[in-house]
């Protein structure tokens, strides 16, 4: 008995392993859709997932795979006399205008929309600039008698270096004009 029960019990510990093997087998595939469906989704490329616990499809349908294609472009799966399933990527609804030439209208439109609402408001904004009075503080007495002081003095120091700047040009012409003299020899001795 207890090698019957031994034997039950072996065979549903390998029940329940092939019973691991076949659930991590099918994350491992649900796991790699997915990644498929975002790296496809990145790329800007439609992608129709089948997995067997969808009902099947009606006769006559047919689900292909997905081949790259232009962003924007119409995908059409299925065999001729068959019911065609068409996916549009999404972003552009109008194939026939590039992405390209989108992009550059809104960016005209929004350069036109930024130019009608602040040109008034620079010009609004200039005149009220131009209309501040310009006012001038007064300064306190005692400051402006500070001021003229040393605005004075100022002066008389200009007057100063001048005059020290006029003589050291004076000087250094009377020693240009000079003759050079001649220094004596010393007498040798011998």
């Amino acid at each position: 008995m207890e090698q019957s029960q031994a034997a039950q019990e072996l065979a549903r510990e390998q029940a329940r392993e092939q019973v691991r093997q076949e659930v991590r087998q099918q994350v491992r595939e649900v796991r790699d859709q997915v990644r498929e469906g975002v790296r496809q989704a990145v790329r800007g490329q439609p992608q129709v997932i089948v997995e067997h616990a969808q009902p099947p499809l009606p006769p006559g349908v047919a689900v292909a795979p997905v081949a790259p294609v232009a962003p924007g472009a119409p995908v059409v799966f299925g065999q001729p006399g068959e019911q065609i399933i068409t996916v549009r990527t999404p972003g552009n609804d109008f194939p026939s205008i590039p992405t390209q030439v989108v992009d550059i209208s809104l960016a005209f439109f929004a350069m036109v929309a930024v130019c009608v609402v602040g040109g008034p408001l620079a010009r609004a904004f200039g005149r009220r600039i131009e209309r501040r009075p310009d006012t001038v503080v007064a300064l306190p007495a005692e400051t402006s008698a500070q001021l003229q002081r040393i605005e004075h003095s100022v002066e008389a120091m200009a007057i100063e270096v001048e005059r020290i700047s006029e003589a050291q040009r004076y000087l250094t012409r009377l020693q240009g004009e000079r003759e050079p003299v001649a220094i004596p020899a010393a007498p040798r001795r011998g």
